[in-house]
Order: C-alpha cells, then sequence, then structure tokens
C-alpha cells in the first residue's frame, strides 16, 4: 500500500470513528432530552383499619387510610408522579375476582349459619340480611379513572386523588375476618385484585404499568359484635417475568378448559 493510500485509508477511519462519537453524542443528547420529561407514576403504601359488625354484616364499611385522605366515598390521593413530567391522557383500569369472592363469602355465612346472602350483578352488589331492621346494603362495581394530566412532584408535589374500589378492598378484609370465625385459619387465597395504568409523556412516548394489590392484616380485635382490622395495602408492580408466567398460565388454563368441553379422550375414536 503505497503512503497516499495509507494515509487516505487513516484519514477515512477518523473520520468514520468521529461520525459514530457525533451520532452517539446526538444519541445522549436524545436520550437525556427524554429523560427531562419523562413521566413515573407510583402508589403510595398505605394503612388502614377496618370495622365490621357481626351481626349486622356490614361488609362493605369503607376502609379508613391512616396516610391519605378519607373525604371522598370512592377517592383517595395515592397517586404521585416522581418523573421529571408530566404523565397525559392516564387511565387507570382496576380489576377484581367477583364471582370469586361472592361465593367465598356466601359459603361462610352458611358455615356460620347465618341467613345472610350476598349478590352479584352487572353493576354492583347488594347484601340481604332478611333482616327489616338491617335491610339491603349496595356497592358500585367500579371499572376506569381518567386523568387528562398528572403532573410531576417538581410541578405539583401534591398526590392526586384516584378511582379506588374500596368495596373490593372491604371484601377481602371480611374473608379473612370470617375464614377465621368459620375455619379457625385465616384463608390467604383472597380474590386478586390488580390495577393497569396507561399514560404518555409530552414526546408522546406511551407507558403502561400493572400491580397486583396485596391486602393483608397486621392484628383482628374482637369487641363485642365488633371486629376491628389494622391492616395494610401494598402494591406489588408486576414485571416482564410475571407478566410471561401470568399468561402461560391463562394458555395453560385455556386450554384445560378446551379439553374438559370437548371431552376428547372420551370422544375419540380407538
Amino acid at each position: 500500500m503505497t503512503p497516499d493510500r495509507l494515509i487516505a485509508l487513516v484519514a477515512a477511519i477518523a473520520a468514520l470513528v468521529s461520525a459514530i462519537a457525533a451520532l452517539m453524542v446526538v444519541g445522549q443528547a436524545s436520550l437525556q432530552r427524554k429523560l427531562s420529561y419523562k413521566p413515573q407514576i407510583v402508589f403510595k403504601p398505605q394503612s388502614f383499619t377496618y370495622k365490621l359488625n357481626n351481626n349486622k354484616n356490614d361488609i362493605f364499611n369503607r376502609v379508613h387510610l391512616k396516610r391519605s385522605s378519607n373525604t371522598h366515598l370512592n377517592k383517595s390521593n395515592i397517586a404521585i408522579n416522581i418523573g421529571l413530567g408530566a404523565a397525559l391522557d392516564v387511565v387507570i383500569h382496576w380489576d377484581y375476582e367477583y364471582q370469586k369472592s361472592v361465593d367465598t363469602i356466601n359459603s361462610y355465612f352458611s358455615k356460620l349459619e347465618k341467613s345472610t346472602k350476598i349478590s352479584l350483578y352487572i353493576n354492583e352488589l347488594i347484601i340481604d340480611n332478611e333482616d327489616p331492621e338491617i335491610g339491603y346494603q349496595f356497592a358500585s362495581r367500579y371499572g376506569e379513572d381518567f386523568h387528562d394530566y398528572i403532573l410531576s412532584s417538581n410541578q405539583n408535589p401534591a398526590s392526586t386523588d384516584i378511582l379506588i374500589p374500596f368495596p373490593c378492598i372491604s371484601l377481602n378484609c371480611a374473608i379473612l375476618i370470617y375464614s377465621l370465625n368459620a375455619e379457625g385459619k385465616i384463608n390467604r387465597d383472597l380474590p386478586k385484585l390488580t390495577l393497569a395504568i396507561s399514560y404518555k409523556d409530552i414526546g408522546g412516548s406511551k407507558f403502561k404499568e400493572e400491580y397486583d394489590i396485596e391486602v393483608d392484616f397486621y392484628n383482628i380485635v374482637n369487641n363485642g359484635d365488633d371486629i376491628l382490622m389494622n391492616g395494610k395495602i401494598i402494591f406489588n408492580k408486576i414485571g416482564i417475568k410475571e407478566k410471561t408466567v401470568k399468561g402461560l398460565e391463562g394458555i395453560r388454563k385455556r386450554y384445560a378448559e378446551l379439553i374438559n368441553e370437548n371431552d376428547f379422550n372420551k370422544n375419540s375414536m380407538l
């Protein structure tokens, strides 16, 4: 290779390295810009108290949060944007195993020889105590909550009020209490309560997170017919691995249901 060609090759390599370095600088700057307005919404863990009267079976009593407001029937300020930018077009969706909850509580009513029954309808739950002095109790089923935006804590340090399905939390508290009374042990297999939240940043990038909501107790105190529970609510974020496992479990469940419905073993031809 002649000296001229060698010099040209070195110059080309140097130019390529410079171009790559420039691209890296541009990419880093772009990343920094995105991080500068990226939102991140989290939910504050909560301690609470819950009261249940053993005669009235007033399951739908709202839990009293110790770290957040209790002024609204179905909202509380538990959401906070710890990111650097505002979250736009926020959608919060709650999901709950209502049927499992109703079936479990009715089974405990039967074991405890209570005439009370809880029923599930499209938009509500109803408790029938069969006592004219107590009457019926109602609770709505909650679904989605919408917010145009949630500012970052730098812009607004106050937490944001969001819709909370308090009846679902109360139902799980009641299952913990009734299981202890009916079976002498705590039922930890509670109906699953989940939360999914989606939002965008000011650049249009979309984000979605999911949480399993854990309802547990510190202690249960009996005071005559009144039962007091001190408990906690924890938001456990579901990662990619957990989502994959849940997806596989769903596929296995649907496959098993398909096998049972068609009864392939019985209908197969030999």
